[in-house]
């Protein structure tokens, strides 16, 4: 899958914005323009052929990568070699400055004195928003695990069982179809249980962190969201928010139950939030803004009623639409007021939308979609609607 295209995309961005060359470090981006996530750093130049430092594993990165030029460690002296061969002896040379290391960045710079470091990252992730057909079926692979998710949920979910108990079953069968037990989380300090969140009844409203609206209150404050020792009550609302990794893409979908006979209240506030995540999804098409998607879907919410409680309520209020999903689990672009990019086809998004009522609970949905020629490609088979599970 990872191939020289893409580096030579890479390097064609680099160009645009006067880098000379790039080191790339975090696993994610390797995995990207190498095939290999071993402990490796990719030395890219702006021209000619990029060089593959393997730290580890060799036999691994042999197998696994297709670039030919590689040498062993990659320690700054020997990046600074490297580039000197180049005919780089100064420059602009980009980094992964968003999650690379201080101590490392640190390292690097005073061996490497003669270069300016630059943040890389914008650029691969600007490069990594448009998916290739081979990753929208990885994608479409995660989310088929979600479908299995959602038929285990239909069968588990009982007055009496607790949040953990849900979560323990989601896993186990997840697991038994070969989903990666790590969600891969760009942020340094985010990250989530296998099974995502569940939450239920009054949980549902307890928000915590600042990363997450739905969130569920975990086992403890060491990791406050996800499941908890709740039972089930009947005629409680149950959210589960289900991003799950296969072969090293995500997906992120969730859906929302009732333990039996779903209230008039319940059926009415549901069937509204569908109506805004269907005409959000109605408006996907290549070429509108992002920032419109998120724009109408809040003029709808505000002719519904339902301003204060849309993505959250108070300072937890969240000011997003989704986001974008791939090798990471919230990717660019966020579809949110300020990002007035155009979508493209081939953009894999999570289309999230959510309600948020003290005294009431929470309804939320959220779809992994693919942005099609004709529109929005959603990738979940599984019934969108209000489940009642009695």
């Amino acid at each position: 899958m990872a191939d020289e295209r893409r580096v030579r995309e890479l390097q064609r961005r680099m160009k645009g914005q006067g880098l000379d060359a790039a080191v790339l470090l975090q696993p994610r981006d390797l995995f990207y323009y190498s095939g290999t996530s071993q402990p490796c750093n990719l030395l890219v130049p702006a021209e000619g052929e990029p060089v593959l430092f393997v730290r580890r594993a060799e036999g691994f990165v042999r197998d696994e990568t297709w670039i030919g030029a590689r040498d062993r460690g990659g320690s700054p002296r020997q990046l600074r070699e490297a580039l000197q061969q180049l005919g780089l002896h100064g420059g602009t040379l980009g980094l992964e400055l968003d999650v690379v290391p201080y101590a490392l960045v640190s390292k690097m710079a005073s061996v490497l004195d003669s270069f300016t470091f630059v943040d890389v990252s914008p650029l691969v992730l600007e490069q990594r928003m448009v998916k290739d057909p081979e990753e929208i079926e990885w994608v479409r692979g995660a989310t088929e695990r979600f479908d299995l998710a959602h038929r285990t949920l239909l069968e588990s979910i009982r007055p009496g069982v607790t949040e953990v108990e849900l979560g323990s079953r989601i896993a186990k069968a997840l697991i038994r179809d070969e989903t990666e037990q790590v969600v891969f989380i760009r942020r340094w300090d985010d990250w989530l249980q296998p099974m995502g969140t569940v939450a239920s009844g009054g949980n549902l409203v307890r928000i915590s962190g600042h990363a997450h609206t739905v969130t569920g209150v975990g086992l403890g404050p060491a990791l406050p969201w996800g499941p908890s020792g709740r039972a089930l009550e009947p005629g409680d609302l149950v959210v589960v928010d289900n991003p799950l990794n296969y072969r090293g893409y995500h997906s992120d979908n969730t859906r929302t139950y009732v333990v039996g006979e779903a209230s008039a209240r319940q059926r009415e506030v549901y069937r509204d939030l569908r109506h805004v995540q269907d005409e959000a999804l109605r408006r996907v098409r290549p070429g509108v803004p992002v920032n419109e998607l998120f724009l109408s879907a809040v003029d709808l919410v505000g002719q519904l009623g339902y301003a204060e409680a849309f993505q959250g309520f108070g300072d937890s209020q969240g000011r997003y639409l989704g986001h974008g999903v791939g090798l990471e689990l919230d990717e660019i672009p966020v579809l949110d007021s300020q990002t007035d990019l155009p979508l493209q086809v081939n953009m894999v998004l999570a289309v999230e939308c959510k309600f948020i009522l003290p005294g009431f609970g929470a309804v939320f949905l959220e779809d992994t979609v693919v942005v099609r020629d004709e529109g929005a490609e959603i990738l979940s088979r599984s019934d969108r609607g209000l489940a009642e599970v009695r």
